[in-house]
């Protein structure tokens, strides 16, 4: 290579870094994301132990940028290691396209013009996986896969770098940093290790004559060394330690000693194996990490892997239901799971055996499979739902960002695209239109390598068929998800958009060939905007996170709704990893202990609500002893859920007078000094007459308000459902976003109507914070920011049920107000309810626009009125007119929520009486049940009016 071409290569190896470096900073979200990104970032910085089987490298990397990064948010900081990592991937894509193109045109490259083909169509590879749908969303946020597809790319660029240098000296250092880097990675994700099955086909490839026989052997050797990773290494190591520290020291070496032998006699390939498997094992050491910080008993610690024997359940993801490996593909017996698999066939049956109960991942635990069914199920849903939609996603186009959205291309009908935006304020946004431009330039690179290198190509083919359907086919993912699963696949997409650069270089040697004027600038350029510039301004609205404090703000709010030293039961992720943040990042009311109740049927977490008390804030008193915790859930005496059958049982805990005076003034209550509820479990069966099953979360309720007796505020934050309030509702009071549980009857919930603190309710919601104040200590005030603003775009991860669960505190505090007389006040109350969350950017769905609009027409408000009550008849009128729509729409299938119900009221709202008669009278011819009573009754009153 000459100078002036090293200057060409180096120039677009600089710009891709550059580009993509720019764009995802531009990008980024300024603070954490939802899911897992608020958990790895708590993890990352004070370095502590995430949920199974954790990411020691990534904390540890996180940390490193939390602490050089001396300015911004926290959570941007360690957001900034993937931006990093991820400009890093489009570099190496860059070097890894460059360099298989080296490998087809070696011979032919002998002019400037060569070279520009090659660098530039390279580029356009690299450019157009930055801009690929789902490596945009991992690189500007705090999850661990923009770092896993590095270490990938790393691999895979050291795989073609020993290609090259095969016949050099020293070529076997690029072979044993890949083994090293495969060993590292397993401290972030398992993905790389599937590279293993390429790099050892490209040996075989360079070094031996194909032949059929020898093929088969390198697969065989490839699965043995993926075994001696995944499970080997990675599950095994910590087993062997468990069982002889010794024998683990003995064993390592006796291979140092076999190596030392190896050098001595010159055999080499001893030597490669010896080394390999040393550095393998020294690379997965990053898990001692783990094991010291949760001996640390940091305030994240999740299952305490603190001794080798937890840390061996912790890294084999014990706590998690363990899938079939192959068959059944159906295998979940749940409702949610059932009604789903029937359309596909006769159900699997499962011996009712203990220990097949206990062990569905093996299948002779199973009485009968019925293949035919699975493997429809398994084409359908996890090839074609759960891969090929995610990879048209990023090479032809996207028609929506609600969960299920199917891809978009030339075909894509306007229906299809108002169908997944509809009531939407982001429609505008989709489709992300492609055209199917990547894909038919990577198909051509593919059918061009294959032609021109089929060694290289089959070696990259097996990287992409590992990386994507492989890797769908070993998850034996369930239908229902609780979110989308493209992340996992991000290495098969960055193999087709090599393949897009390899079909750029194509297309622009058939140009050259046919000797056009600027051939080649004209070409690169043209494929370059038909692809990663089409993909760049299509898809920049909905990957732009910026003015995205949706989870900060969130967790801030839950917190900053309580007393000192309270308690808060919360449920899922979102509400509880960002909480988690806010208080250990940020040190937002460090006093609050928030108590996960998915967590709490884990016999560790509760022994560190217990036990623990994270940056001083008061231990909670449980009454479960230390021996009870420790033994696992089954053993005699363990904490385990159980059974009642019949009535729930009445529980009575003694109050303190001068408390029950805090929430009543009858004296016939406080002299009583009780406080009794019934209390109740999950409903087992289909009724509540069969009994309950008592799970350990709802010990944990019982047990925390028996030991508090209210001499501490105890609360359900708004995004816990009724599933898990344990009876508990009528003793609900709305206090910010949080419901506090009182000693005394607050309410009646089947009248709709929640009991509210005033005092509290006033302070956070006419006490709403400025964009950038902020309090640590207890201060009630809401910080709710840029959901007003239309130039920031939240996906439906943060629009429902986030949004949602806003609305409805002002609005069950509004109603709460007006039920109490106070007209006036509910009337700010719903006016900056509708200021601070725009109603055409987050639409209410079409069931909620009657109660404020009821609110605003009783306290005199005709234009806020009509104007919600329109909105709920155009939506109304679309559901039932269109009944995919209603099977889409969920809420749909309950009584109360029929859209003509909706659309009648709303008409009534409107003062178009008979409009609102049509609506039921439609009602009852549409759904065959003309006799219904309660629709007849309503029509009755209407036509009173």
């Amino acid at each position: 290579m000459d100078h002036s071409q090293k200057h060409l290569y180096r120039l677009f190896g600089l710009l891709s870094f550059v580009a993509a470096f720019v764009v995802y900073s531009l990008t980024v979200q300024d603070t954490v994301a939802f899911w897992d990104c608020p958990e790895f970032s708590t993890g990352a910085i004070h370095q502590q132990v995430p949920h199974p089987p954790g990411a020691p490298l990534f904390l540890m990397a996180g940390k490193v940028f939390d602490t050089v990064l001396w300015f911004g948010d926290p959570g941007w900081r360690v957001n900034m290691l993937s931006v990093t990592a991820s400009a890093i991937v489009i570099l190496l894509l860059y070097l890894i396209t460059v360099s298989a193109l080296r490998n087809i045109s070696r011979d032919a490259l002998k002019t400037k013009h060569d070279f520009l083909s090659i660098y530039g169509a390279a580029f356009i590879g690299a450019m157009a996986f930055a801009f690929s749908d789902t490596f945009w969303y991992n690189a500007v946020e705090s999850e661990v896969y923009a770092s896993s597809t590095l270490f990938l790319a790393l691999i895979t660029w050291l795989m073609m770098r020993w290609n090259e240098e095969a016949d050099n000296t020293g070529h076997e250092r690029y072979l044993l940093l890949i083994f090293y880097l495969i060993g590292l990675s397993t401290g972030v994700h398992l993905l790389a290790v599937l590279t293993i099955f390429s790099v050892v086909l490209v040996v075989y490839f360079r070094r031996h004559n194909y032949s059929h026989k020898g093929l088969i052997l390198t697969f065989v050797l490839a699965c043995g060394m993926f075994l001696l990773v995944y499970p080997g290494i990675v599950q095994k190591v910590p087993n062997l330690l468990l069982e002889s520290i010794p024998l683990v020291f003995a064993i390592v070496l006796g291979v140092v000693g076999i190596l030392a032998w190896a050098k001595k006699r010159n055999k080499a390939m001893v030597a490669m194996a010896c080394s390999s498997a040393l550095l393998l094992l020294g690379g997965y050491t990053t898990y001692t990490q783990i094991l010291l910080r949760s001996q640390a008993s940091p305030p994240m610690n999740e299952n305490k892997p603190d001794d080798l024997e937890s840390l061996l359940y912790y890294v084999n993801r014990e706590q998690y239901e363990a899938a079939p490996k192959f068959f059944p593909r159906r295998f979940q017996s749940e409702p949610r799971f059932t009604n789903i698999y029937k359309q596909y066939g006769p159900l699997n049956e499962l011996k009712r055996d203990n220990e097949s109960l206990r062990n569905i991942g093996s299948l002779s635990s199973w009485s009968k499979v019925h293949y035919d069914a699975d493997l429809a199920y398994m084409w359908d849903y996890q090839m074609n739902h759960m891969y090929w939609r995610y990879f048209a996603w990023n090479f032809f186009g996207k028609t929506g960002d609600l969960q299920g959205s199917p891809s978009a291309s030339w075909f894509t009908d306007d229906k299809d695209v108002e169908f997944w935006n509809w009531n939407s304020g982001f429609a505008d946004v989709f489709p992300i239109q492609l055209f199917a431009f990547p894909f038919i330039v990577g198909m051509l690179g593919l059918l061009f390598h294959f032609k021109r290198d089929p060694k290289m190509a089959f070696a990259f083919l097996v990287l992409f068929l590992m990386t994507g359907l492989f890797t769908a086919l070993f998850q034996n993912q369930q239908n229902p998800q609780p979110r989308e699963r493209d992340y996992f696949y991000t290495g098969s997409f960055m193999v087709f958009a090599m393949w897009i650069g390899i079909g750029a270089h194509a297309l622009i040697g058939y140009l050259n060939r046919r000797r056009l004027p600027f051939a080649t600038a004209g070409g690169l350029l043209g494929v370059f905007v038909l692809v990663p510039v089409l993909m760049a301004t299509e898809g920049w609205s909905s990957h732009d996170r910026t003015g995205n404090y949706m989870p900060t703000d969130y967790a801030y709010n839950i917190l900053q709704s309580t007393e000192q030293d309270a308690i808060v039961f919360s449920n899922g992720d979102n509400d509880t990893f960002s909480v988690w943040y806010a208080q250990d990042v940020i040190g937002v009311r460090r006093d609050v202990r928030l108590v996960n109740l998915t967590l709490s049927n884990g016999s560790w977490y509760v022994e560190q609500l217990k036990n623990l008390a994270p940056w001083g804030a008061k231990r909670i008193p449980l009454s479960f002893t230390d021996e009870m915790l420790e033994k696992p859930q089954g053993e005699p005496g363990s904490l385990l859920g159980y059974s009642v059958r019949g009535e729930a049982p009445i529980i009575s805990i003694p109050v303190a007078q001068e408390t029950l005076r805090e929430f009543t003034d009858d004296e016939s209550i406080v002299q009583g000094g009780q406080f009794q509820w019934r209390w109740e479990g999950k409903p087992i069966g289909n009724g509540k007459q069969n009994g309950y099953f008592m799970r350990v979360q709802d010990i944990l309720i019982r047990d925390i308000l028996e030991q508090t007796r209210f001499e501490r505020p105890v609360y359900f934050s708004a995004t816990v459902g009724p599933d898990a309030f344990c009876g508990l509702e009528p003793y609900f009071r709305l206090e910010g976003m949080c419901y506090r549980v009182c000693p005394v009857v607050q309410s009646d919930p089947s009248r709709g109507i929640r009991a509210a603190n005033e005092r509290v309710m006033d302070a956070s919601i006419f006490g709403m914070l400025a964009e950038d104040e902020n309090y640590k200590d207890q201060h009630f005030g809401f910080r709710i920011r840029n959901l007003n603003n239309p130039d920031v775009y939240l996906d439906e991860t943060y629009r429902n049920p986030a949004v949602h669960n806003y609305r409805q505190v002002f609005l069950d505090y509004a109603t709460y107000l007006v039920v109490n007389g106070k007209n006036e006040k509910a009337l700010k109350v719903l006016n900056l309810m509708n200021d601070t969350i725009s109603l055409d950017l987050y639409p209410m769905p079409y069931y909620a626009l009657i109660q404020p609009a009821t609110l605003f027409d009783h306290l005199g408000d005709s234009d806020s009125c009509q104007d919600l009550a329109r909105r709920a008849v155009e939506v109304s009128e679309k559901l039932i007119a269109d009944e995919g729509l209603r099977v889409r729409e969920r809420a749909t299938q309950y009584y109360s929520y029929q859209p003509h119900f909706i659309a009648s009221e709303a008409y009534a709202l409107l003062g178009e009486k008979e409009q609102a008669i049509h609506a039921l009278e439609r009602y009852l011819n549409d759904t065959g049940n003309p006799n219904d009573p309660a629709v007849h009754r309503r029509i009755e009153q209407l036509r009173a009016l």
